[in-house]
């Protein structure tokens, strides 16, 4: 497998490794292990690199771009023990708001970290949060909703997480009930999973043609999917 000059930053360990013997080297190795060819690439000399690091080499010409004290570095020369990740911090996140029903809001979570953390939201409910017509979570690990409702009150948690662990901060949000939104005008999805089948006016004058249209809502969402 020729990987060479790819400015790749990082190798996952991929269940296809964990099946077949592999090595770095062409030399001596079995005909059943995948060999592997790596050089050239900006490597990320991190924990989830230790894996790589085991594997048995042909030659020392692989280098390290980062981080910063390994930098230049050849890589079979580092010891296992030099290839850390750093856990998530938490640097800030949006301290206690309040809003009124039906207004949009954003909660803010931001964190550092080597490897860079992935951020979750954990509704009050203890539920974790998606992308639906009403809520949209962020790469950068901001949380919008759309249009509060006064059930969203509660403690929402942030949860950023990478290899090496993860951190929590609690963000609360109060949802004062709103004289002007009424929720009767828009309402919480119906009942879900039930296919309908709505036949349209016969296509008289096409002879032997039929339309349909078939609506299918989701389970935990008003989007409707047209099959």
């Amino acid at each position: 497998l020729d990987m060479t000059s790819n400015k790749l930053k990082k190798i996952p360990p991929d269940p296809l490794f964990l099946r077949i013997p592999v090595y770095a080297k062409m030399k001596g190795s079995p005909l059943t292990a995948l060999v592997l060819s790596f050089g050239g690439n900006p490597l990320h000399c991190n924990c989830e690199l230790v894996w790589l690091r085991r594997l048995t080499r042909e030659d020392d010409l692989e280098t390290c771009a980062s981080p910063k004290d390994l930098a230049g570095k050849y890589f079979w020369t580092i010891r296992e023990e030099e290839f850390v990740c750093e856990p998530p911090m938490i640097t800030r996140h949006t301290s206690k708001m309040f809003v009124m029903e039906g207004q949009e809001v954003s909660l803010r979570c931001k964190s550092i970290g080597d490897p860079e953390p992935s951020t979750h939201w954990v509704s009050p409910d203890g539920k974790l949060i998606g992308n639906t017509s009403r809520t949209i979570c962020y790469e950068n690990g901001s949380l919008d909703i759309l249009k509060a409702s006064v059930k969203d009150s509660g403690k929402f948690t942030c949860i950023a997480s990478n290899a090496a662990g993860e951190a929590t901060a609690p963000v609360e949000l109060v949802v004062n009930p709103s004289p002007h939104f009424d929720p009767k005008l828009d309402p919480d999805p119906g009942p879900s999973d039930i296919p309908t089948s709505i036949k349209w006016p016969p296509q008289n004058h096409i002879p032997g043609v039929r339309m349909y249209q078939i609506q299918y809502n989701s389970s935990t969402d008003d989007i409707l999917i047209y099959r």
